[in-house]
């Protein structure tokens, strides 16, 4: 009897080392590095960038932002129009599975219009599938 106690106690010990995570649980859309660029004095326009991962296990599109900080926000991407470097509006953008986006100076943007604040804002990220995501972006 003393054995099967023993032995249940050493059963016991070893389940609840199984029980240990295997790997790190993922967010399914994870933003990271984002931040806004300080307006010049005077002006209440600039740009957001960060990265999004897309762990959500299927395509989804990005369809808009907000924040009850900034006006109006907007999609945008820099294409070089032969000599000039030009911005036009984006209403999409897909992420597939398992991908990361860059919004960086020089490619995909967040125009931001009406900043009305001086402090770090919250942007939601709005989804094709009805979902959202909110980060807060630094002001740099």
């Amino acid at each position: 009897m003393r054995i099967n106690g023993v032995f249940g106690l050493l059963v016991v010990v070893l389940a609840a080392g199984c029980n240990a995570p295997i790997e790190e649980i993922k967010q399914p859309l994870l933003v990271e590095d984002a931040w806004l660029r300080a307006p010049p004095p005077g002006l209440d326009k600039t740009a957001g960038y960060f990265r999004l991962t897309n762990h959500s296990g299927k395509a989804l599109t990005i369809v808009g932002a907000s924040s009850d900080q900034i006006r109006a926000i907007e999609m945008h991407t820099t294409i070089k129009d032969g000599d000039m470097m030009r911005m036009r509006r984006l209403k999409t953008i897909p992420i597939p599975p398992d991908e990361t986006i860059v919004f960086e100076p020089g490619g995909k943007h967040l125009m931001i219009f009406g900043l009305r604040t001086t402090e770090n804002v919250n942007i939601s990220l709005a989804f094709d599938d009805g979902s959202t995501v909110t980060a807060p972006f630094e002001r740099r």
